[in-house]
C-alpha cells in the first residue's frame, strides 16, 4: 500500500559511534521546509544527544531523497525486507540524479542471518554498507569527500564516476 508518508529524520551517533535515528511525521506538502514543530523536534534531538554547538543551529535543506518502499514480512523468522526503488536525490540548487533501475534491499531481522539473506547471497547479492543520504550527496557534490562511498558511486552512479 502506498502510504505517501513523509518523515523528518535526525540522525546522531551514540557513545559507541553507532547511528541513532529519530524521526517524526512531516507535512508531505512541505518536503523541503522545516516547520516550527519540526524545528522544535530537531532542537530537542540535538540537545539531548549533546551535539557540540547544538544551540541556535542555522539549518537549511541540502538534499531531498525520495523513493518508493515495499516491505516484505517473513513471519517464520520475524524478519523483514525493505526494497527501495525509484531512487532520486535533489540538491537545494535543483541539481538531481535518479536511478530508477536500481533497488536498495535491506534485510532486518532479530537473527544474525535470515532466509532472505541466504536467498540474496545465492543470487550473487552481497551485503554492502550504504547510506542513501551519503551516496546521494557524494554523487551530486564532487567537492565533498566521498571515499566511504567510492565503490558504490563507481558501480551504481555512472554520472558520478
Amino acid at each position: 500500500m502506498d502510504s505517501a508518508e513523509c518523515w523528518l529524520e535526525v540522525k546522531t551517533r551514540d557513545k559507541r559511534g553507532h547511528t541513532v535515528k529519530y524521526r517524526q511525521e512531516h507535512d508531505a506538502g512541505l518536503p523541503t521546509s522545516l516547520t516550527p514543530d519540526g524545528r522544535d523536534f530537531t532542537d530537542m534531538v540535538v540537545t539531548n544527544a549533546a551535539v557540540p554547538g547544538a544551540t541556535d543551529l542555522s539549518l537549511a535543506p541540502t538534499l531531498v531523497t525520495s523513493y518508493r518502499r515495499s516491505t516484505l514480512y517473513l513471519p517464520a523468522t520475524d524478519s523483514r525486507l525493505t526494497i527501495d526503488t525509484d531512487l532520486r536525490w535533489e540538491l537545494d540548487t535543483g541539481e538531481a540524479i535518479s536511478l530508477p533501475e536500481m533497488a536498495i534491499v535491506e534485510t532486518k531481522t532479530t537473527a544474525r542471518v535470515s532466509q532472505a539473506d541466504r536467498l540474496l547471497w545465492r543470487s550473487g547479492r552481497r551485503p554492502t554498507q550504504i547510506s542513501k543520504y551519503g551516496t546521494g550527496l557524494a554523487a551530486l557534490r564532487p567537492d565533498l569527500p566521498s571515499t566511504k562511498w567510492h565503490r558504490i558511486l563507481r558501480r551504481h552512479f555512472p554520472a558520478a564516476a
